[in-house]
């Protein structure tokens, strides 16, 4: 017969077993929920000859606009406001290490505005926030080659998406701490310009329902819309000159 502590170590272990299950059942159902989004949200591009400013937008999910419809991303968003001209060679699912192959699509010598947004897919996968580092400073380096103003950004606080079970948003808040600590001191080794969207309090937490997609990780056109004038506000703050 077991003896009582040797029960309890084999249901505590059965618990951790279960909940490992129930988070990857939960994960599973958030990639579900996605797929359709991301197939149904093209990156917002724009090539009109009227228009003499132009702008080229690198990263993952978020900077395609997966979520809401193209015009209302913040590329779209841009685009209007600053009547330029926009190459989104943006992809779903892109690390920091795959920005340099996206770079290497930009179809101009020259723009007017580079707006980079990653690092969140480093931070959920667990990758090295050393080398996303590494990587972003590689980048903003390759930028600066293509335009005198570059800007860019991490999600905010990846941990305070709502499809995250415990004890996720703890360990994903800490990773994002700690890459945007990181990015700020990039932005002062490259003079580029860094949006911190984390420092805004969880700009979404008084009503997800509004601000997330239904796979309660990427946006809908207004959660795009607090970005946009974030983005933009600190943008012209920088650049008045780009009004």
């Amino acid at each position: 017969m077991k003896s009582k502590p040797m029960l309890f170590i084999a249901f505590a272990i059965g618990l951790i077993c279960a909940y490992a299950v129930y988070n990857v059942y939960l994960f599973w159902n958030a990639a579900q929920r996605s797929a359709p989004l991301i197939a149904a949200t093209p990156p917002f591009n724009l090539n009109d000859p009227s228009r003499t400013r132009n702008i080229l937008v690198l990263g993952d999910s978020l900077a395609v606009g997966v979520g809401a419809p193209a015009g209302e991303t913040v590329a779209g968003r841009l685009s209007k406001a600053l009547n330029a001209n926009v190459d989104n060679v943006a992809k779903s699912g892109a690390l920091t290490r795959d920005l340099e192959g996206q770079m290497v699509q930009a179809h101009k010598s020259r723009y007017d505005l580079i707006l980079i947004q990653a690092g969140a897919n480093d931070i959920i996968q667990l990758k090295s926030l050393s080398s996303a580092e590494a990587n972003m400073d590689t980048l903003l380096a390759e930028a600066k080659q293509k335009s005198d103003y570059v800007a860019f950004l991490l999600v905010g606080d990846v941990g305070a998406a709502p499809l995250w079970p415990w004890p996720w948003p703890r360990i994903y808040s800490t990773r994002s701490h700690n890459l945007r600590e990181r990015y700020i001191a990039l932005a002062q080794k490259r003079d580029a310009l860094f949006v911190d969207i984390y420092s805004r309090d969880n700009i979404f937490a008084n009503d997800p329902d509004r601000y997330y997609a239904n796979d309660q990780l990427h946006l809908t056109a207004d959660g795009y819309e607090k970005w946009f004038e974030i983005i933009s506000d600190d943008v012209r703050a920088k650049w008045p000159e780009l009004q």
